[in-house]
């Protein structure tokens, strides 16, 4: 157990240190429902992704270039606006709107996993308290054992749940390439930064 647990420990101390700048605020965004924002900044391959206000912008750390799409879907290539029809709109629009649901759910991701962390760290200072329990005459190492068994398990259980749902991201993150890919296909403002 101990195997599981201080990876996860060290994993999500990490995540919950970068997520704890995150600002969480309400917004609403043209087109579409409420969103609650708990966005940090972060990278796919590449590219940088952040939040500033309400745009996206994307820089790649290697081959420069910036793209920026704001709420209302417009799309700014190094800082020209791109000229875009409906349906081309709508490719930018559903990329803003993944982008922004992927952002906010690796957040979501790494605040639990920090806390399955934190239980794994409790759950060591644990054993520590209860080892001096072993010096009672009703208390045993079978007991200790035992105890520890239990608690671990209810740790693992929250882990691998937490696995499924990073799947979900994993699953989010190829969406995004596509819907990218999809982008470059459209604008050769975007084919021109070479970011493939």
């Amino acid at each position: 157990m101990r195997k599981i647990i201080i990876p996860f420990l060290a994993l999500f101390l990490m995540c919950v240190a970068v997520s704890a700048d995150d600002s969480e605020t309400e917004t609403t965004y043209p087109g579409h429902k409420t969103m609650e924002v708990r966005h940090g900044d972060c990278q796919l391959d590449n590219i940088n992704i952040e939040f500033d206000n309400r745009d996206l912008i994307m820089t790649n750390q290697y081959r420069g270039g910036k793209v920026r799409i704001t709420p209302e879907y417009d799309l700014y290539v190094n800082g020209k606006k791109i000229e875009m029809d409906d349906r081309q709109r709508k490719t930018v629009q559903e990329f803003y709107e993944m982008m922004f649901d992927f952002t906010d759910y690796a957040v979501d991701l790494g605040i639990e996993g920090a806390k399955i962390g934190v239980s794994g760290a409790a759950l060591g200072i644990s054993a520590l308290g209860k080892v001096f329990r072993l010096l009672s005459d009703d208390y045993d190492t079978e007991d200790l054992e035992r105890e520890m068994e239990r608690e671990a398990a209810k740790i693992e259980r929250k882990a691998e749940k937490l696995e499924k749902r990073a799947d979900e991201v994993e699953w989010m993150a190829e969406e995004l390439q596509d819907l990218y890919g999809d982008m470059e296909r459209e604008f050769v403002e975007l084919r021109d930064l070479r970011w493939d």
